[in-house]
């Protein structure tokens, strides 16, 4: 859905292709505050997977051969920051 603004992803367009995964190339805090809720809520409504870069990091997303669900990994899951494993109360 490109970067997840309002006119990116529409309900028709949603419908036609019917993702199991979506990827938000954004910012963290952009100024744009992309995705949009109304956007993020169209996917939720078909229980799409979503994934932002702003908060994830680098995605690497794995196509198999066969029709499994491509697999994506998160840089932020794999190279956590020392401050990443601090329980805050």
């Amino acid at each position: 859905p490109h970067h997840g603004s309002d006119t990116s992803s529409t309900p028709a367009f949603i419908k036609a292709v019917a993702p199991d995964i979506v990827l938000f190339p954004s910012g963290y805090r952009n100024r744009y505050g992309f995705p949009k809720s109304p956007v993020v809520e169209r996917y939720t409504n078909i229980h799409a997977e979503m994934y932002e870069t702003g908060l994830s990091g680098a995605l690497r997303v794995t196509l198999s051969s066969n029709d499994e669900k491509p697999a994506v990994r998160r840089f932020r899951d794999e190279r956590r920051r020392y401050w990443q494993s601090v329980n805050l109360p």
